[in-house]
């Protein structure tokens, strides 16, 4: 097992055994060129955190809505994610390499819906 691995396995197991996760879903990790992205949803707000693959934390994002979803693609994150009332849906876009907001779109239901 080299370093990167073992690195990983520790940011696995503490954060499980922190948050009380009895499972990490797949979903929840993001291995990137540069640095290791995770999920980590509470109850009030979700976090998207960076680590270097020293296992140092490199930035952090709240959301302040359920991520759903996401993806990296080349310095992007896209993020899908639901209002905690349940009442919007947001779009967002992250810059991998530091978090920044690029853009963000809410949802707020199809074209002429009342909803």
């Amino acid at each position: 097992m080299n370093k990167r691995s073992i690195l990983v396995f520790c940011a696995l197991f503490l954060g499980s055994s922190l948050y009380g996760d009895e499972a990490l879903a797949p979903d929840k990790l993001d291995l990137g060129l540069e640095c290791i992205h995770v999920v980590s949803q509470f109850p009030e707000v979700a976090y998207l955190t960076a680590y270097a693959y020293s296992g140092e934390p490199v930035w952090e994002v709240n959301f302040n809505s359920e991520i759903l979803s996401w993806k990296t693609k080349d310095q992007q994150l896209v993020i899908f994610s639901k209002a905690r009332n349940g009442q919007a849906y947001f779009l967002t876009c992250l810059d991998a390499s530091n978090g920044d907001l690029i853009w963000e779109n809410p949802i707020f239901g199809p074209p002429g819906s009342t909803e």
